[in-house]
């Protein structure tokens, strides 16, 4: 499946939101994540327009440790993404894995 210029390898874990991909830049195969937001449609304009107020805001956020926001819109079927750039597999690849592994919600991830 693609999201823009990039495509979706695997699936790294689903939240109540939405489902968090890994996947490849088509140009380069630079390494990403990708994040599809469910439930949330950008068929309403001031939607649409806030995310891309905060994909703005969000690139040009130079925070270290945080993933670079490289794309954000939203798809033919009006569901919004995010394209993040891939972050190193100690981080939130592998800390997924290990809840998965464990059987702890992923939702305890957002305060580690």
């Amino acid at each position: 499946m693609d999201v823009g210029s990039y495509r979706i390898d695997s699936l790294v874990t689903q939240t109540p939101l939405g489902a968090l991909y890994t996947g490849a830049a088509h140009s380069g195969g630079q390494a990403v994540l990708v994040y599809r937001l469910r439930g949330v449609r950008g068929d309403d304009p001031r939607l649409l327009a806030k995310l891309q107020a905060q994909a703005r805001l969000l690139r040009e956020a130079r925070v270290p440790g945080l993933p670079k926001l490289l794309d954000a819109g939203r798809l033919p079927d009006h569901t919004l993404y995010t394209v993040l750039s891939a972050i190193s597999d100690s981080t939130l690849v592998s800390a997924v894995a290990r809840h998965r592994q464990t059987g702890a919600s992923t939702d305890a991830l957002a305060v580690e």
